[in-house]
């Protein structure tokens, strides 16, 4: 019954995004802003409708907590996605955005029809954007990306029409030789970035956009995460029967293959989440949690690792997949933490949690030596260079209570402090400085 609610459920989704499109193809083709307008405003999540400020942000599903903890001091106003991709896929019809032409879409191309497209595309929100933030009287724009595309269009058109764009930048893990040189030779080509300011969220990614010449070093702040401020109050007390791995994509974070089943580090993460599986056997008594970010693709395959070797995550009552509770609670909650490539590792470090990080197979391998992230960093912490060694190390951590030495304590404080928030009043000090931009837009 279950999954026949499903499928209908997916056909009338499918169905209201076919009479959208239509519906939007027809209003631009008349270039009628204010119905537009209308069909878009039916959907937009509005929050503290009293504030002084309205922010509109874009792709707001890819904020965690950061929108909640904004809507304390600003109106938040939230485009919904669909719109933004249907846009953009309407201006993009018949070209497909793949890794050849994703570059092109930032910088300018010798693709006639792609520079039409974008032109096109740009003339539109120009329009539409006066006709929204007049009537919303929206005072900011932001985004959780600088690479999102269905973001980067509204860049030129919201500053064209005097308000400030705001990048939060989500992704400032530059934990790798490789990343950081990729990033550089990426944002090199494309030059100047049409945004006001960019917030990031440490030195280390900072550094990375100012060399790539992005934006000038007056327009950039590494403020920290607002969400770690409420981490550096936490006191640890009750910890369950529970071990809690956070997993990584297939194929790797940082290493350029995410989601390959070929390439990158996929061996790695197979045979991590097997040994895993395999150690909620032998130990009935504690819980197994497995982290992925999201479900669908990267619930499946997990599932399709453990298959391959015969284990049924169904049979195994333990070990369960869990998308929804606080990533700060399971940390809490857990005798041991197992991650790679996250900050997660950090804000364990940070809670005095014993953390295990594996780094097996290709990670050991000398033409992905540059693409392992946080190599050095990683030497501080526990690793499983095997399965046999990963299993052996949740045995020892289970049976064991392992206290983290004042020594080591120092040494993560002082990494949270690197790679995720270097600040404990993060929130107060983004809450500052957009409210200075905007000030300062109006004048």
């Amino acid at each position: 019954m279950e999954s026949i609610n499903k499928n209908v459920w997916k056909h009338f989704f499918n169905l209201y995004k076919i009479i959208f499109y239509k519906l939007f193809s027809f209003l631009f083709f008349l270039d009628d802003q204010k119905f537009a307008f209308l069909l878009v405003s039916l959907f937009i999540k509005e929050t503290n409708p009293n504030s002084k400020y309205t922010l509109l942000v874009l792709s707001s599903h890819r904020f965690k907590e950061e929108t909640k903890i904004l809507s304390n001091n600003f109106r938040i106003l939230e485009l919904p996605i669909f719109f933004q991709e249907y846009l953009r896929s309407f201006f993009f019809r018949n070209i497909k955005l793949d890794k050849g032409k994703f570059d092109l879409v930032f910088k300018k191309s010798n693709d006639k029809l792609l520079e039409k497209r974008k032109e096109q595309f740009n003339e539109y929100l120009k329009k539409f954007c006066y006709f929204l933030f007049k009537k919303k009287k929206i005072n900011m724009v932001i985004s959780p990306s600088l690479h999102y595309i269905q973001d980067f269009f509204w860049g030129k058109p919201t500053i064209y029409n005097k308000i400030p764009y705001l990048v939060i930048h989500k992704e400032c893990l530059h934990a790798s030789k490789f990343i950081i040189n990729n990033l550089k030779n990426r944002w090199k080509k494309v030059g100047n970035y049409p945004l006001s300011h960019l917030i990031v969220y440490n030195e280390v990614a900072k550094k990375t956009f100012i060399d790539s010449k992005i934006i000038s070093p007056d327009k950039i702040s590494n403020l920290g995460i607002m969400r770690m401020d409420k981490l550096q109050k936490i006191k640890v007390k009750n910890v369950k029967k529970q071990v809690t791995f956070f997993s990584f994509t297939p194929g790797g974070p940082g290493t350029g293959y995410n989601f390959s089943d070929k390439r990158g580090i996929y061996n790695m993460f197979k045979n991590t989440h097997i040994s895993f599986a395999r150690a909620a056997m032998e130990h009935k008594d504690f819980e197994f949690i497995i982290r992925p970010k999201f479900a669908d693709i990267w619930q499946e395959r997990i599932v399709d690792a453990l298959k391959s070797q015969n284990i049924d995550i169904e049979k195994i009552n333990n070990l369960r997949f869990d998308y929804l509770t606080n990533t700060h609670e399971l940390i809490s909650d857990s005798k041991l933490i197992i991650a790679y490539g996250s900050t997660v590792i950090f804000e364990s470090g940070f809670l005095k949690k014993n953390v295990l990080i594996p780094i097996m197979e290709e990670a050991l391998e000398k033409k992905y030596s540059d693409r392992v992230m946080f190599k050095n960093e990683s030497k501080k912490f526990d690793i499983a260079n095997s399965q046999a060694e990963m299993i052996k190390k949740i045995r020892f951590y289970i049976k064991k209570n392992q206290v983290i030495s004042q020594k080591k304590v120092s040494t993560y404080n002082k990494m949270f402090k690197k790679w995720v928030s270097c600040y404990s009043d993060s929130t107060q000090r983004y809450n500052k400085i957009i409210n200075k931009i905007i000030i300062q837009s109006m004048k």
